[in-house]
């Protein structure tokens, strides 16, 4: 506790050092005072008596140096009065410090932004629960040389009574629908949905309930989940409409909860459907669902990869007519998502820290002439007694204060930017 009231003396001392300064003046005034009497007690002259009582204690302001030393940093009132000089320098040059803000703002700028958008695409975990475990099946076809395509339901059904691989697999498939029971009629993405899609993702709906496996039943699928995008911008956010009912291409569906937003699956505004097949999903040959899993605990992309290897071998000789040359291949969602971008954005961002680069330079080549331009000033200064290491360190303060105005400007846009 002791040495925390000595540091919090120090700090405060820095800061109200004006006060203290006269307060220190007025103590050292008493003390010389009351020193000049005693003497004068003792039979001097009262002009020898101040003169005997200042040197009793020393050079006045000696003593005022050391006790100032004891009272705060030193260090800390040399950096405050070297940001003071700094910021007057650069109000008497605001045509030079507008152009060092504005190259340094738009090189910080542009690579925090570019490096927000590789932190979200690339870096940044799914939100979901142990999102490495969540993955997405392609299937490919070695005849035709295609690496991603949807599979057909019959295949999910399989793949789903055999593997084991997965604690959840689930069957998606998007379609544009229209929306009616709103304001006006909204053309939007409907998405048919297995009820197991929210155990594979491992997420709760906002309000009310998921699908269960009776809604994929004929006659028991007539029931809706809105997206949180579409639920806020087309009703409001109204708690209300759960129990609502609303048409869907002309059918009735009843609201029965309201699904946060699926990140890696849709970031448009949607409503989810359960996924009643259809006669045409019974066409082993018809290839129209994307395929979602999560991983058991312990199993691994490779194993999960070699059992799909098996059970694709055996489909296809199981039914050549629809599966010859048909395989599967198992990505991890974070991957699916990103590894489009990966290439490009990497690109860009090596662009933008060329940028960044040629600002550096830049504004270095400027600070450097201005150095040039104030030889005079840099001469008295040291003509007054200014070491080498205070004009270094007065001149590398100014440095530090523009780019944290540059770097703070930059960070300011590419958040706006980024936001909006």
């Amino acid at each position: 506790m002791v040495g925390l009231r000595v540091l919090w003396s120090r700090l405060v001392a820095v800061f109200r050092r004006p006060r203290l300064e006269r307060e220190l003046e007025e103590e050292l005034a008493f003390h010389l005072t009351m020193q000049a009497e005693e003497n004068q007690r003792r039979g001097m002259s009262p002009a020898d008596a101040e003169a005997a009582a200042r040197r009793s204690f020393g050079g006045g302001q000696q003593m005022q140096e050391n006790y100032r030393d004891q009272r705060g940093w030193w260090w800390l009132e040399t950096a405050l009065q070297d940001l003071r000089y700094g910021a007057r320098v650069l109000r008497r040059s605001p045509g030079f410090a507008a152009v060092i803000v504005l190259t340094l703002a738009l090189g910080a700028g542009v690579n925090t932004l570019i490096f927000s958008i590789v932190h979200r695409v690339l870096l940044r975990p799914l939100p979901y629960p142990d999102p490495n475990q969540v993955v997405m099946i392609w299937e490919n076809d070695r005849l035709r040389g295609t690496d991603r395509e949807r599979a057909s339901y019959p295949d999910f059904l399989d793949i789903r009574a055999e593997a084991r691989s997965f604690t959840a697999l689930a069957a998606h498939q998007p379609l544009d629908v229209t929306l009616t029971g709103t304001a006006e009629p909204v053309r939007l993405t409907a998405h048919r949905a297995s009820a197991a899609l929210f155990d594979v993702l491992r997420i709760q709906p906002l309000l009310g309930r998921a699908f269960t496996v009776e809604h994929e039943k004929p006659g028991q699928d007539n029931v809706t989940i809105l997206g949180e995008n579409a639920w806020r911008t087309f009703f409001g956010g109204d708690p209300a409409v759960l129990g609502r009912t609303i048409l869907v291409d002309g059918r009735g569906f009843t609201v029965i909860g309201v699904a946060p937003s699926l990140e890696g699956i849709t970031t448009q505004e949607e409503l989810w459907v359960p996924y009643s097949p259809t006669p045409r999903d019974k066409f082993r040959g018809v290839h129209n669902v994307r395929l979602w899993g999560r991983l058991k605990p312990g199993v691994d992309l490779p194993a999960a990869q070699a059992e799909m290897d098996t059970l694709m071998r055996r489909l296809e000789s199981a039914y050549p007519a629809d599966n010859q040359g048909r395989g599967a291949r198992v990505i991890a969602l974070h991957e699916e998502v990103a590894g489009s971008f990966r290439p490009r954005l990497r690109i860009v961002q090596g662009a933008a820290l060329l940028l960044l680069l040629m600002a550096c330079v830049n504004v270095a080549s400027l600070l450097t002439a201005r150095a040039a331009a104030r030889q005079k000033e840099i001469a008295v200064r040291a003509a007054l007694g200014a070491s080498r290491s205070r004009v270094a360190r007065q001149l590398l303060t100014e440095a530090a204060l523009l780019a944290a105005l540059g770097g703070s400007a930059g960070i300011a846009v590419a958040a706006a930017w980024f936001d909006g």
